[in-house]
Parts: C-alpha cells; structure tokens; sequence
C-alpha cells in the first residue's frame, strides 16, 4: 500500500502518520513539479510499484472488502487483453437533493450503462477511484496523463486504442455525494473540462482514431464521451427553451420539438427509476425531478469552457466528506 501525499502538506501527512496502517504501508511525498495535479501523482506511484497489479482508490474511498480479490479473480480468468477491471462508485449518506441526484446518476452509470458497454467490448471512460490494473498493461500505456483534469476517461480511450480491454467488477465502492450546489458545480465543472480536453485529443486525428478503435468503438466513444459534452451544452439553454413556450404560448414551440423533449425525459426517468439501489419514495421523487437536475449541467459546462480557456490543466480540488 502506497500513500501519495502532495509535497507540502504538512497537516495531512502528520494526521495519516497518527492513525494505524498494517505493515509495508509506504507514505510517498509527491515532490513539487509543473502539475500539481492527481495523475501527476499516480505516476510518481507508479514508478514505484512493485506488485502483479495496480488499484487507486482515493483517500474517502469505503471500497467492499472482497474488491480486491474480485478483481483478481477477474484478471485470472481473462487474458492478458484485460488490462483493467472498474468497481462501481455507489453514493452512500445523500441528504440534500443534488447529494441524491449525483448518487442516482452514479447508479445509472455505474449499475446500467458502463456494464452494457464491458459486455459489448467497447472503450469506457474509467472513473476516477476504484480501477485495477494490470501494472505491465498500465506501463505499456504510458500510465496517466499529468496534464489532464480526467486523466481516468483519457486511460480508459488508450488503453482501448491499444487493444486493451476494460470489465467490471461487482463489489463496490461507497463515496460520500457532495451536498453542497456551488461544491457539485466545482466538481463537475472539472469532470466535463476534463470530458472536452479527452474529447479534443481523440478527435486530433478522428481517421486515426476509428482505425484503432474501430467503427463501433469510434462510434461507442461519441454517443458517450461525446454525448456528455453535448448534452451538458444544450440542457440548460434547452430547459429555458420550454419554459417561456410555457409562459409565452405565442413563441409556438415546434410540437416535434416538444416530443424529442417529452421523450428523452422519459427515458431518463425511465432509466433513473430501475437503475440499481434502494428503491422508494425518495427514489421515484428523485427520478421525476431530473428534468431540474440536468439544466444545471449547463453551469457546470459553462464553467468548465472558461477554465479550458483561460487556466487548461488547472486542477480544482473540491472538499469531500470522509
């Protein structure tokens, strides 16, 4: 077990020293550099890792404790074209509403639509916690991108382009949701900045891109990655859009417009709804506000464009409840 502390922060290294670690726990100093970022990070423990397999996991992860094994066992009785194996995020202790909304997304996300795309063989977009790698695989990739804001989707596109595949694996892992909106905002804005700079990279050379991950994994690539960019730039404008149709009836919304919009929040409804986790009142009312938590992907983005513009590979940090 390797602890990767950034250089400088006293008060976090005297607490980590205080509590109990078993034996072989290493705390590693990341030494000051050019990116003061979370893969530059990754990479200094990388070239310090010793063992078969590689697994992050971030310092207010509650991962379940058969994870590791699962993972092995995965890699096991795979070949050596599985270079890595991602455990679900599960959001545990949401109370405030946006808390919830994030932990329903994660559920969709990770209980329906990263499992369909391991089984169909095409690229994911890795999470940012709880992925375990096969250390050769990771090294031949390159490890991670000390220049980007989501240096785990970035991977999970490599390693694809590589040849390399990427599964699942059941065993959870509980993170505390944000509960606070401007907190939300901050990590968002983050993720999707990080979303249009991965974006960007692939789309440098789009021919050469399709040839390595062929047509459905190109494809597979814009209908995901692609489509989280897409959807976050138009939700809000889109939202507005049918609100003042509503309010001002002689703007004569398009009915087709109306029944693309009628559709896809039913869809997402839909999805919120029989996504993995408890299910009750507070669920079903979640599910049917989502049409509110979608135009506020639109800030988030707006934000994220400003931060590629002006500070590229800035890493906001954002609080996180342990």
């Amino acid at each position: 077990m390797k602890l990767l502390i950034e250089g400088g922060d006293e008060a976090t290294l005297l607490a980590l020293q205080r509590e109990g670690w078993p034996d072989g726990a290493e705390f590693l100093i990341v030494p000051p550099g050019l990116a003061r970022t979370k893969p530059c990070a990754l990479n200094y423990g990388l070239a310090r890792a010793l063992g078969e397999f590689v697994v992050v996991h971030d310092a207010e992860d509650r991962p379940h404790p058969d994870q590791l094994k699962a993972a092995v066992r995965a890699f096991r009785a795979a070949g050596e074209e599985l270079a890595c194996v991602q455990a679900p995020l599960v959001g545990q202790g949401a109370r405030a509403w946006i808390a919830g909304q994030w932990a329903l997304e994660y559920a969709v996300q990770f209980g329906r639509l990263l499992p369909g795309l391991a089984r169909l063989g095409l690229p994911i977009a890795l999470a940012g916690t709880s992925n375990h790698f096969r250390r050769f695989a990771l090294e031949a990739a390159g490890g991670w991108d000390a220049w980007s804001v989501t240096e785990e989707a970035d991977l999970g596109l490599r390693l694809a382009r590589a040849g390399q595949r990427v599964g699942m694996i059941a065993p959870p892992t509980q993170e505390a949701p944000p509960e606070a909106r401007l907190v939300w905002i901050n990590q968002r804005s983050r993720s999707r900045k990080g979303f249009v700079q991965t974006w960007l990279v692939v789309m440098r050379r789009p021919g050469e891109a399709m040839r390595e991950l062929g047509l459905a994994g190109f494809s597979s690539m814009q209908l995901t990655l692609g489509a989280a960019i897409l959807s976050a730039l138009v939700h809000g404008p889109w939202a507005v859009w049918l609100a003042l149709g509503f309010v001002f009836p002689e703007m004569k919304v398009a009915p087709a417009f109306l029944m693309l919009a009628a559709a896809s929040y039913a869809a997402g409804i839909g999805m919120a709804v029989a996504a993995p986790g408890r299910k009750g009142w507070r669920r079903l009312l979640l599910a049917v506000t989502l049409p509110a938590y979608w135009p506020l992907q639109s800030i988030a983005m707006r934000r994220a464009l400003h931060g590629l513009a002006k500070c590229t590979h800035f890493w906001a940090k954002t609080p996180r409840r342990v």
